[in-house]
């Protein structure tokens, strides 16, 4: 099918809110959840299956469902999504289509972007915290205030990235993560 919009709907009691699974070769283009709120989902909120030209923005999960507030699968192919001005459960995806195209914007609890500033103390390594959910795909740092020489980041992984530069200052970095 194509084109299905949820605004300010209350999904309350379920096993899933929305749920969007893909049959043969059909798949939903264009997606539509904004202004929702969850409640009590026992698995997911949100299950998407090669959705493309998804669009989700500013929904509240209230619940704690045991595969987070969304997850994305991909039984026909890769989807692409769009998160924003959501809050979400902490929990991270119990599926997660790594293939898909994604766009984050400004979401908590699941986060999937972020940025922010890092002083570090005078050296030549530091680690920057980034508090995304996954491993960042992509980890951007520029040192600013202070002269770093040339600097690298390690192969980041878990909840931190570390960074190393070679002269030996306290520089301040502007940073982005995203998955």
């Amino acid at each position: 099918g194509n084109d299905v919009s949820f605004t300010g709907v209350n999904f309350n009691i379920g096993t899933y809110g929305i749920r969007c699974v893909a049959a043969g070769s059909d798949i939903l283009d264009g997606l539509r959840v904004t202004g929702c709120g969850f409640m009590s989902m026992s698995v997911v909120s949100i299950r998407m299956d090669s959705v493309t030209n998804a669009v989700i923005s500013n929904n509240i999960d209230r619940g704690t469902p045991s595969s987070g507030s969304w997850y994305t699968e991909a039984t026909v192919g890769s989807g692409s999504y769009s998160f924003n001005g959501n809050s979400w459960h902490t929990a991270d995806p119990g599926s997660f289509d790594t293939g898909a195209e994604y766009h984050w914007g400004n979401d908590t609890g699941i986060v999937m972007k972020n940025s922010g500033v890092k002083t570090s103390t005078t050296g030549t390594s530091d680690t920057i915290t980034h508090g995304l959910t996954r491993t960042p795909t992509i980890i951007t740092a520029t040192p600013y205030d202070a002269d770093a020489g040339s600097w690298f980041f390690s192969t980041p992984g878990g909840t931190t990235a570390a960074i190393n530069w070679k002269t030996s200052s306290a520089p301040k970095w502007s940073w982005m993560a995203e998955v």
